[in-house]
């Protein structure tokens, strides 16, 4: 122990070689750095001294309350070991974070703001160990040298150790993620890889949004179910490491929707999907996270749901509510036929029209009354394509001859064929859609056949909830005489896909 203080020296009282001694022993001191076991009884703030108490010993610095270590010495091996940093402080994020505004070695980072720079405020090639409050980007530079070469979506918790270059200029030296995964590397998969991270919730008893189950941090596959029909996930919370994949198995016996980029969750959780996905029972599907653009993209297409169809053959002004999961409807409809027309004086009624939200196909003309040449009705103004069966013209009988009037056409969806008996009868309808003309001569023509209704094909993508439709009825034949044939009601078929 080389510690010493001669205290006040009085010239009054103190002899050469008093004061050479005291001097010597002062020497001595400072020689040794003042070392010893504790520190010196007459350190004061800013005396430096040597603590011999352990090996390697440590040189330590009092500031006026406690011992400040400055670094160790290694005397077996020689080597001086400084501390590298020291203290702990809070630093919040901006675009230049300057961590040399602190003397703290370690920085805790507050803020979720992008970061392009460290500053220049650092004295040249000091350390500065980093720890990460939140999720925000690291932008990889010139001057914010990253592992990996890229820049970095950072996760609470996750830590860094990063070396002042000079002028601005910056590396990181180390990252270290938070659950202690690798920033990037490739993986070769030689034997079997093991999905084995799996959660079960409980069964849904209503929509989600956001969704959030018990242990989905650490899941890479969901066991989903819904308890009730028409559920819909319009979200799942984004993980704190990008690029992971999730897998999705309904195990219930219910289809759940997963809607398309749903306002419903928030843009982070939403499922970036080109559409909606139902879910089915007993289905599975692989989903990813694009941390890029915020959001959960498919990575697989589910088993889908096969083709439904619904005829609807009645109704005015009645409503279709959209099949649970349908993404897509392709579907026909007719109008209603016109009715034919008499042997007397006296038409057919035309064929109402059918509707299906904004689309019309209309009902066909009427079939006029016979005459010396009876023409048939006309046909619906829309496309000319298959159409129902308009009324047949009514039929004049004598006890000579009888005359059967003219069918809405002569084939399938064109009309119903006339019925010959004997005699020159009717022509049928030739043409898409056109009511056959009556024949005979005075008295003895048949009435003109009422013509088919309009035909309309259609598909919709992405339909709404529900649409309001209407069912054309067949025009009523004429009773002037021998009756004209009503014509065939109208009719909507639909396709209804899940894709």
């Amino acid at each position: 122990m080389a510690q010493y203080d001669f205290g006040t020296i009085d010239p009054n009282t103190t002899s050469g070689t008093d004061l050479a001694t005291l001097l010597g022993n002062w020497r001595t001191a400072i020689n040794s750095m003042h070392s010893g076991t504790s520190r010196p009884a007459y350190a004061a703030a800013g005396t430096m001294w040597r603590d011999t108490t352990g090996s390697p010993e440590l040189i330590k610095l009092y500031n006026g309350t406690n011992d400040l270590v400055l670094g160790a010495v290694d005397a077996t091996s020689h080597i001086w070991m400084p501390t590298i940093g020291g203290g702990i402080a809070n630093i919040a994020s901006s675009a230049t974070t300057n961590l040399g505004s602190s003397n703290a070695g370690y920085l805790t980072i507050t803020g979720t703001i992008t970061i392009t720079s460290f500053g220049s405020s650092a004295p040249v090639g000091a350390w500065k160990a980093i720890k990460f409050a939140g999720a925000l980007t690291l932008t990889n530079s010139a001057n914010l040298a990253l592992p990996t070469n890229a820049s970095i979506l950072t996760v609470a918790n996750d830590q860094a150790l990063a070396v002042h270059l000079g002028s601005g200029a910056w590396v990181v030296m180390g990252y270290q993620r938070a659950d202690g995964t690798a920033l990037a590397a490739a993986s070769s998969f030689t034997s079997a890889v093991f999905f084995n991270s799996v959660i079960t919730p409980t069964a849904l008893s209503g929509s989600e949004n956001n969704w959030n189950p018990t242990g989905l941090a650490t899941a890479n596959v969901i066991r989903l179910a819904a308890s009730v029909a028409s559920v819909q996930v319009t979200g799942l919370t984004a993980p704190g490491t990008p690029g992971k994949i999730m897998f999705l198995h309904n195990v219930g016996a219910e289809d759940v929707l997963l809607p398309a980029n749903s306002a419903s969750s928030s843009s982070a959780n939403r499922w970036g999907f080109v559409q909606n996905v139902l879910l089915r029972a007993g289905a599975g599907m692989m989903v990813w996270y694009d941390s890029t653009s915020g959001l959960w993209r498919q990575m697989s297409v589910p088993r889908r749901k096969a083709p439904t169809y619904t005829v609807l053959d009645s109704g005015s002004g009645a409503t279709y509510n959209r099949k649970f999961g349908c993404t897509r409807i392709e579907g026909f409809m007719v109008g209603a036929g016109g009715g034919g027309g008499g042997t007397s004086a006296g038409s057919g009624a035309a064929g109402g029209d059918t509707i299906f939200g904004t689309i019309t196909a209309k009902g066909g003309g009427a079939g006029s009354a016979a005459g010396v040449t009876s023409a048939g009705g006309t046909g619906g103004g829309g496309t000319a394509d298959l159409r129902v069966a308009g009324g047949r013209g009514g039929t004049h009988s004598t006890t000579q001859n009888s005359f059967t009037g003219g069918s809405g056409g002569a084939a399938a969806f064109y009309g119903g064929g006339g019925i010959p008996v004997i005699g020159s009868n009717g022509q049928d309808g030739t043409a898409p859609g056109a009511g056959g003309a009556g024949a005979g001569t005075g008295s003895g023509s048949g009435g003109g056949g009422g013509s088919g209704g309009e035909y309309a094909r259609f598909s919709i993508n992405d339909p709404d909830a529900s649409y309001s439709y209407t069912v054309g009825a067949g025009g009523a034949g004429s009773t002037a005489g021998n009756d004209g044939g009503d014509g065939f009601r109208g009719e909507i078929v639909l396709k209804e896909f899940y894709d």
